[in-house]
């Protein structure tokens, strides 16, 4: 395992990570509100599950990138 204050590539490949998770949360949280928007719901059940999708779909890319970063 690589010391990170020898290796600043590797920091910021991890602290990029931060933002892909907010990035899979708000593309998928937007669709979702734009889904309740058009189905004329009126509670934001498509932005709950818009939230949850970008949660598991930001966990699973990061569960991989991790892993393969150890290979």
């Amino acid at each position: 395992m690589t010391d990170p204050k020898k290796n600043p590539k590797s920091f910021l490949e991890y602290s990029s990570l931060g933002f892909q998770i907010i990035g899979f949360m708000a593309i998928f949280g937007y669709l979702g509100y734009r889904l309740d928007e058009y189905f004329a719901l009126r509670t934001p059940i498509m932005t709950m599950f818009g939230l949850l999708f970008g949660v598991i779909g930001a966990m699973i890319y990061l569960i991989r990138s991790l892993t393969k970063n150890n290979e």
